[in-house]
Protein backbone atom coordinates (compact mmCIF):
# COMPACT_ATOMS: atom_id res chain seq x y z
CA UNK A 1 0.00 0.00 0.00
CA UNK A 2 1.16 3.52 -0.96
CA UNK A 3 -0.64 6.71 -0.96
CA UNK A 4 -0.95 10.30 0.53
CA UNK A 5 -3.67 12.14 1.74
CA UNK A 6 -4.26 15.36 4.02
CA UNK A 7 -3.59 15.76 7.74
CA UNK A 8 -6.46 16.70 8.53
CA UNK A 9 -8.82 14.41 6.51
CA UNK A 10 -6.90 11.46 8.38
CA UNK A 11 -6.96 13.19 11.68
CA UNK A 12 -11.13 13.70 11.78
CA UNK A 13 -11.33 9.58 10.71
CA UNK A 14 -9.22 8.31 13.03
CA UNK A 15 -10.50 10.14 15.66
CA UNK A 16 -13.83 9.69 14.27
CA UNK A 17 -13.53 5.69 14.89
CA UNK A 18 -11.14 5.16 17.52
CA UNK A 19 -13.13 5.74 19.94
CA UNK A 20 -14.59 2.33 20.13
CA UNK A 21 -11.70 0.47 20.20
CA UNK A 22 -11.11 -2.26 23.76
CA UNK A 23 -8.41 -4.10 24.62
CA UNK A 24 -8.40 -7.59 24.32
CA UNK A 25 -5.80 -10.05 25.08
CA UNK A 26 -7.19 -12.66 23.25
CA UNK A 27 -7.57 -10.91 20.09
CA UNK A 28 -4.88 -8.09 19.97
CA UNK A 29 -6.04 -6.52 16.70
CA UNK A 30 -9.28 -5.20 17.77
CA UNK A 31 -6.83 -2.53 19.51
CA UNK A 32 -5.84 -1.92 15.71
CA UNK A 33 -7.26 0.40 13.10
CA UNK A 34 -7.63 -1.05 9.64
CA UNK A 35 -6.11 1.35 6.52
CA UNK A 36 -6.99 -0.43 3.18
CA UNK A 37 -7.62 1.01 -0.29
CA UNK A 38 -10.85 0.86 -1.62
CA UNK A 39 -12.44 1.99 -4.85
CA UNK A 40 -9.65 5.23 -4.79
CA UNK A 41 -9.99 6.03 -1.63
CA UNK A 42 -8.52 5.27 1.84
CA UNK A 43 -10.64 3.34 3.90
CA UNK A 44 -10.29 3.47 7.97
CA UNK A 45 -12.21 0.67 10.01
CA UNK A 46 -12.34 -0.13 13.57
CA UNK A 47 -14.51 -2.54 15.55
CA UNK A 48 -15.16 -3.88 18.94
CA UNK A 49 -17.49 -6.54 17.64
CA UNK A 50 -20.28 -5.02 18.70
CA UNK A 51 -19.93 -1.96 16.91
CA UNK A 52 -18.20 -1.77 13.36
CA UNK A 53 -17.27 1.99 11.67
CA UNK A 54 -16.38 2.44 8.00
CA UNK A 55 -14.89 5.67 7.57
CA UNK A 56 -14.02 6.52 3.97
CA UNK A 57 -11.34 9.71 2.90
CA UNK A 58 -10.05 11.09 -0.42
CA UNK A 59 -6.53 10.37 -1.06
CA UNK A 60 -4.16 10.15 -4.11
CA UNK A 61 -3.55 6.16 -4.39
CA UNK A 62 0.30 4.84 -5.97
CA UNK A 63 -0.63 1.08 -4.80
CA UNK A 64 -3.27 -0.87 -3.45
CA UNK A 65 -3.00 -2.94 0.06
CA UNK A 66 -4.10 -2.63 3.46
CA UNK A 67 -2.72 -2.93 7.57
CA UNK A 68 -3.43 -2.68 10.90
CA UNK A 69 -1.96 -0.29 13.41
CA UNK A 70 -2.06 0.60 17.36
CA UNK A 71 -4.81 3.08 16.88
CA UNK A 72 -4.29 4.98 19.95
CA UNK A 73 -0.48 5.43 18.75
CA UNK A 74 -1.21 6.28 15.33
CA UNK A 75 -4.34 8.98 16.29
CA UNK A 76 -2.40 10.54 18.90
CA UNK A 77 0.85 10.78 16.00
CA UNK A 78 -1.27 11.89 13.26
CA UNK A 79 -2.87 14.78 15.59
CA UNK A 80 0.42 16.50 16.58
CA UNK A 81 1.27 16.49 12.52
CA UNK A 82 0.90 20.15 10.97
CA UNK A 83 -1.78 20.41 8.52
CA UNK A 84 -0.32 19.43 5.40
CA UNK A 85 0.47 16.15 3.30
CA UNK A 86 1.03 13.01 4.70
CA UNK A 87 2.70 10.00 2.67
CA UNK A 88 1.52 6.37 4.12
CA UNK A 89 2.94 3.42 2.90
CA UNK A 90 3.11 -0.16 4.67
CA UNK A 91 6.61 -2.69 4.66
CA UNK A 92 6.96 -5.83 4.27
CA UNK A 93 7.53 -6.86 7.84
CA UNK A 94 4.22 -5.57 8.67
CA UNK A 95 5.33 -1.57 9.51
CA UNK A 96 3.00 1.05 8.75
CA UNK A 97 5.34 4.06 7.45
CA UNK A 98 3.88 7.67 7.80
CA UNK A 99 5.87 10.61 6.43
CA UNK A 100 5.74 14.38 5.84
CA UNK A 101 8.33 17.06 5.49
CA UNK A 102 9.44 17.49 8.88
CA UNK A 103 8.74 13.82 10.45
CA UNK A 104 8.52 10.28 9.83
CA UNK A 105 7.38 7.81 12.09
CA UNK A 106 7.62 3.66 11.28
CA UNK A 107 4.30 1.85 13.44
CA UNK A 108 4.55 -1.58 13.75
CA UNK A 109 1.64 -3.32 12.78
CA UNK A 110 -0.45 -6.62 12.04
CA UNK A 111 -1.71 -7.96 8.81
CA UNK A 112 -4.94 -6.70 7.42
CA UNK A 113 -5.93 -10.63 7.14
CA UNK A 114 -6.35 -10.80 10.72
CA UNK A 115 -8.72 -8.07 11.17
CA UNK A 116 -12.08 -9.02 11.76
CA UNK A 117 -14.35 -8.56 8.71
CA UNK A 118 -17.39 -5.98 9.13
CA UNK A 119 -20.38 -7.48 8.09
CA UNK A 120 -22.22 -5.93 4.94
CA UNK A 121 -26.13 -5.73 5.16
CA UNK A 122 -27.87 -7.60 2.35
CA UNK A 123 -31.20 -6.04 3.33
CA UNK A 124 -32.61 -2.90 1.76
CA UNK A 125 -32.32 0.52 3.50
CA UNK A 126 -35.56 1.01 5.34
CA UNK A 127 -35.37 4.93 5.75
CA UNK A 128 -33.60 8.36 6.07
CA UNK A 129 -33.10 10.74 8.43
CA UNK A 130 -32.03 13.73 9.27
CA UNK A 131 -28.74 13.71 11.22
CA UNK A 132 -29.82 16.91 13.74
CA UNK A 133 -32.88 15.31 14.57
CA UNK A 134 -31.78 11.88 15.35
CA UNK A 135 -28.75 13.17 17.13
CA UNK A 136 -31.09 15.51 19.32
CA UNK A 137 -33.42 12.70 19.76
CA UNK A 138 -30.67 10.08 20.98
CA UNK A 139 -29.33 13.08 23.83
CA UNK A 140 -32.71 13.58 25.00
CA UNK A 141 -33.67 9.76 25.64
CA UNK A 142 -30.37 8.08 26.49
CA UNK A 143 -30.09 9.88 29.74
CA UNK A 144 -33.27 7.31 30.69
CA UNK A 145 -31.18 4.33 29.29
CA UNK A 146 -31.33 1.73 32.37
CA UNK A 147 -27.31 1.50 33.66
CA UNK A 148 -27.45 -2.38 33.92
CA UNK A 149 -28.00 -5.33 32.20
CA UNK A 150 -29.78 -7.27 35.11
CA UNK A 151 -32.76 -6.65 32.39
CA UNK A 152 -31.16 -6.02 28.63
CA UNK A 153 -34.26 -5.03 26.97
CA UNK A 154 -34.07 -1.92 28.49
CA UNK A 155 -30.23 -1.34 28.38
CA UNK A 156 -30.33 -0.06 25.21
CA UNK A 157 -32.38 2.73 22.98
CA UNK A 158 -35.60 1.93 21.39
CA UNK A 159 -36.05 3.05 18.09
CA UNK A 160 -39.74 2.51 16.32
CA UNK A 161 -39.75 3.05 12.94
CA UNK A 162 -43.59 3.74 11.82
CA UNK A 163 -43.67 3.95 7.64
CA UNK A 164 -47.05 4.54 7.32
CA UNK A 165 -46.39 7.94 9.40
CA UNK A 166 -43.54 8.75 8.39
CA UNK A 167 -41.78 8.74 12.10
CA UNK A 168 -39.41 7.36 14.19
CA UNK A 169 -39.74 6.84 18.09
CA UNK A 170 -36.67 7.26 20.44
CA UNK A 171 -37.34 6.18 23.72
CA UNK A 172 -35.23 5.47 26.59
CA UNK A 173 -36.34 4.35 30.10
CA UNK A 174 -34.94 2.67 33.30
CA UNK A 175 -38.37 1.46 35.22
CA UNK A 176 -38.11 4.94 37.65
CA UNK A 177 -38.16 7.77 34.11
CA UNK A 178 -38.68 7.22 30.48
CA UNK A 179 -37.72 10.01 27.93
CA UNK A 180 -39.68 9.85 24.53
CA UNK A 181 -38.85 11.92 21.18
CA UNK A 182 -40.59 11.47 18.23
CA UNK A 183 -38.73 12.52 14.77
CA UNK A 184 -39.61 12.78 11.07
CA UNK A 185 -38.09 9.91 8.70
CA UNK A 186 -38.79 9.55 4.55
CA UNK A 187 -38.58 6.52 3.14
CA UNK A 188 -35.18 5.06 1.74
CA UNK A 189 -35.37 6.59 -1.97
CA UNK A 190 -37.12 4.81 -4.53
CA UNK A 191 -39.66 3.81 -2.16
CA UNK A 192 -43.31 5.03 -0.93
CA UNK A 193 -44.82 5.92 2.25
CA UNK A 194 -46.31 2.83 3.81
CA UNK A 195 -44.82 0.32 1.15
CA UNK A 196 -42.34 -0.61 3.49
CA UNK A 197 -43.09 -2.34 6.92
CA UNK A 198 -42.86 -0.74 10.59
CA UNK A 199 -40.39 -2.45 12.45
CA UNK A 200 -38.81 -1.74 15.96
CA UNK A 201 -35.30 -2.70 17.20
CA UNK A 202 -33.44 -1.87 20.52
CA UNK A 203 -30.03 0.00 19.79
CA UNK A 204 -27.17 -1.20 22.40
CA UNK A 205 -26.59 2.61 24.83
CA UNK A 206 -22.83 2.46 23.23
CA UNK A 207 -23.97 2.32 20.32
CA UNK A 208 -26.14 5.05 20.78
CA UNK A 209 -22.84 7.04 22.19
CA UNK A 210 -20.87 6.53 19.33
CA UNK A 211 -23.47 7.35 16.61
CA UNK A 212 -24.39 10.59 18.71
CA UNK A 213 -20.57 11.08 18.20
CA UNK A 214 -20.31 10.84 14.74
CA UNK A 215 -23.69 12.47 13.06
CA UNK A 216 -21.90 15.65 13.06
CA UNK A 217 -20.01 14.08 9.83
CA UNK A 218 -23.44 14.73 7.33
CA UNK A 219 -26.74 15.94 7.08
CA UNK A 220 -28.44 12.56 6.69
CA UNK A 221 -28.40 8.46 7.34
CA UNK A 222 -29.46 6.16 5.42
CA UNK A 223 -31.01 3.16 7.52
CA UNK A 224 -31.21 -0.26 7.00
CA UNK A 225 -32.26 -3.09 9.54
CA UNK A 226 -31.56 -6.89 9.53
CA UNK A 227 -32.92 -9.65 12.19
CA UNK A 228 -30.13 -8.54 14.73
CA UNK A 229 -28.04 -5.72 13.47
CA UNK A 230 -28.39 -2.26 11.97
CA UNK A 231 -26.53 -0.04 9.43
CA UNK A 232 -26.19 3.39 9.50
CA UNK A 233 -25.43 5.04 6.18
CA UNK A 234 -23.44 8.62 5.79
CA UNK A 235 -21.75 9.93 3.27
CA UNK A 236 -18.29 8.77 3.59
CA UNK A 237 -18.98 6.82 6.59
CA UNK A 238 -21.31 4.16 8.01
CA UNK A 239 -21.77 2.36 11.67
CA UNK A 240 -23.21 -1.02 12.29
CA UNK A 241 -24.15 -2.60 15.05
CA UNK A 242 -25.82 -5.70 16.72
CA UNK A 243 -28.81 -4.97 18.04
CA UNK A 244 -30.56 -5.70 21.60
CA UNK A 245 -32.05 -9.06 21.29
CA UNK A 246 -35.17 -8.80 23.62
CA UNK A 247 -39.21 -7.08 24.25
CA UNK A 248 -38.92 -3.73 24.76
CA UNK A 249 -41.59 -3.05 27.60
CA UNK A 250 -45.08 -1.44 26.90
CA UNK A 251 -43.88 1.80 27.97
CA UNK A 252 -47.22 3.52 26.83
CA UNK A 253 -49.27 1.86 29.57
CA UNK A 254 -47.15 4.29 32.30
CA UNK A 255 -47.63 7.50 30.29
CA UNK A 256 -50.34 9.43 32.45
CA UNK A 257 -53.14 10.63 29.97
CA UNK A 258 -54.51 13.07 31.94
CA UNK A 259 -53.27 15.37 35.56
CA UNK A 260 -54.76 16.26 38.82
CA UNK A 261 -52.45 19.86 37.95
CA UNK A 262 -50.90 20.98 34.97
CA UNK A 263 -48.26 23.93 35.48
CA UNK A 264 -47.23 26.08 32.33
CA UNK A 265 -43.86 28.15 33.46
CA UNK A 266 -40.47 29.33 31.65
CA UNK A 267 -38.55 26.25 30.76
CA UNK A 268 -34.85 28.23 32.13
CA UNK A 269 -36.46 29.80 35.45
CA UNK A 270 -37.39 26.31 36.54
CA UNK A 271 -33.82 24.91 35.44
CA UNK A 272 -32.09 27.69 37.20
CA UNK A 273 -34.29 27.08 40.57
CA UNK A 274 -33.52 23.58 40.28
CA UNK A 275 -30.03 24.13 39.68
CA UNK A 276 -29.95 26.37 42.97
CA UNK A 277 -31.74 24.07 45.08
CA UNK A 278 -29.45 21.22 44.40
CA UNK A 279 -26.78 22.56 46.07
CA UNK A 280 -28.72 22.65 49.09
CA UNK A 281 -29.92 19.11 48.79
CA UNK A 282 -29.17 16.16 50.38
CA UNK A 283 -25.38 14.67 48.78
CA UNK A 284 -26.53 11.05 48.86
CA UNK A 285 -30.78 11.44 48.02
CA UNK A 286 -30.22 14.76 45.43
CA UNK A 287 -33.80 15.56 46.61
CA UNK A 288 -35.73 18.14 46.39
CA UNK A 289 -38.89 19.27 46.25
CA UNK A 290 -41.28 20.98 44.16
CA UNK A 291 -44.89 22.40 45.67
CA UNK A 292 -47.75 24.33 43.79
CA UNK A 293 -49.86 27.28 44.96
CA UNK A 294 -52.57 27.53 42.62
CA UNK A 295 -53.94 30.93 44.52
CA UNK A 296 -50.52 32.76 44.37
CA UNK A 297 -50.08 31.01 41.16
CA UNK A 298 -46.46 30.32 42.27
CA UNK A 299 -44.73 26.76 42.08
CA UNK A 300 -41.90 26.76 45.10
CA UNK A 301 -38.66 24.43 44.75
CA UNK A 302 -37.05 23.93 48.27
CA UNK A 303 -34.07 22.06 49.37
CA UNK A 304 -32.54 21.16 52.60
CA UNK A 305 -29.33 19.65 53.87
CA UNK A 306 -28.16 19.13 57.76
CA UNK A 307 -24.66 19.66 56.91
CA UNK A 308 -25.25 22.69 54.28
CA UNK A 309 -28.43 24.55 55.28
CA UNK A 310 -31.78 25.41 53.30
CA UNK A 311 -33.04 27.01 50.13
CA UNK A 312 -36.47 28.18 48.75
CA UNK A 313 -37.26 29.67 45.38
CA UNK A 314 -40.57 30.97 44.14
CA UNK A 315 -41.12 30.99 40.39
CA UNK A 316 -44.32 32.55 38.54
CA UNK A 317 -46.55 29.95 36.76
CA UNK A 318 -50.14 29.35 35.64
CA UNK A 319 -51.76 26.52 37.31
CA UNK A 320 -54.79 24.48 37.04
CA UNK A 321 -55.82 22.02 39.57
CA UNK A 322 -55.02 21.09 42.62
CA UNK A 323 -52.27 22.37 45.14
CA UNK A 324 -49.99 19.39 44.68
CA UNK A 325 -46.51 18.53 46.38
CA UNK A 326 -43.87 15.90 45.50
CA UNK A 327 -40.12 15.22 45.83
CA UNK A 328 -38.03 14.32 43.08
CA UNK A 329 -33.91 13.88 42.44
CA UNK A 330 -32.42 17.64 40.53
CA UNK A 331 -30.28 15.37 38.41
CA UNK A 332 -33.05 13.65 37.07
CA UNK A 333 -35.41 16.66 36.72
CA UNK A 334 -32.57 18.76 34.83
CA UNK A 335 -31.33 16.05 32.61
CA UNK A 336 -35.55 16.12 31.42
CA UNK A 337 -35.81 19.66 30.92
CA UNK A 338 -32.73 19.49 28.76
CA UNK A 339 -34.96 17.23 26.46
CA UNK A 340 -37.19 21.03 25.97
CA UNK A 341 -36.14 23.34 23.67
CA UNK A 342 -39.01 25.25 23.90
CA UNK A 343 -39.12 28.56 26.33
CA UNK A 344 -42.07 27.43 27.83
CA UNK A 345 -42.38 23.67 29.58
CA UNK A 346 -45.39 21.91 30.81
CA UNK A 347 -45.66 20.49 34.30
CA UNK A 348 -48.58 17.52 34.84
CA UNK A 349 -48.37 16.11 38.55
CA UNK A 350 -51.30 13.26 39.58
CA UNK A 351 -49.34 13.32 43.49
CA UNK A 352 -46.78 12.87 45.88
CA UNK A 353 -46.52 9.40 44.50
CA UNK A 354 -47.72 9.08 40.96
CA UNK A 355 -45.54 9.61 37.34
CA UNK A 356 -45.21 13.35 36.41
CA UNK A 357 -44.99 14.40 33.32
CA UNK A 358 -42.12 17.54 31.54
CA UNK A 359 -43.37 18.13 27.82
CA UNK A 360 -42.94 21.57 25.78
CA UNK A 361 -45.35 23.98 25.71
CA UNK A 362 -45.67 23.29 21.88
CA UNK A 363 -46.88 20.15 21.03
CA UNK A 364 -45.34 19.96 17.89
CA UNK A 365 -41.90 19.25 19.20
CA UNK A 366 -42.83 15.99 20.47
CA UNK A 367 -41.29 15.21 23.65
CA UNK A 368 -41.77 14.12 26.84
CA UNK A 369 -40.42 12.96 29.87
CA UNK A 370 -41.82 10.86 32.78
CA UNK A 371 -40.62 11.03 36.20
CA UNK A 372 -41.58 8.61 39.32
CA UNK A 373 -41.59 11.35 42.32
CA UNK A 374 -39.43 9.71 45.63
CA UNK A 375 -40.74 8.14 48.40
CA UNK A 376 -39.81 10.07 51.07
Amino acid sequence: MKLSCTQENLNRALTAVEKIITKSAALPVLSNVLLEVDGGRLKISTTNLEVGINYWIGAKIEQAGGITAPARVLTSFVTKLPNAKINIEDSQNKTLIIKTNEATANIKGLDAKEFPIIPQLKESALCEVKNIDLKNALLSTIIAVAQNEIRPEISGVFLSFDMAKNTLTVVGTDSFRLAEKIISLTPASGEKTGEQESASVILPKNTANELIRILDNADRARVTLSVNQVLFEMDGINLISRLIDGKYPDYKQIIPSAFKTKVLLETKALANSIKMASLFSDARLMNLSLKTNAAESLIEVRAESGEIGSHHSKIKANIEGEDIEAVFKHKDLLEGLAGVSDEKVVLGLNGASSPAVLKPANEKSNYLYVILPLTV
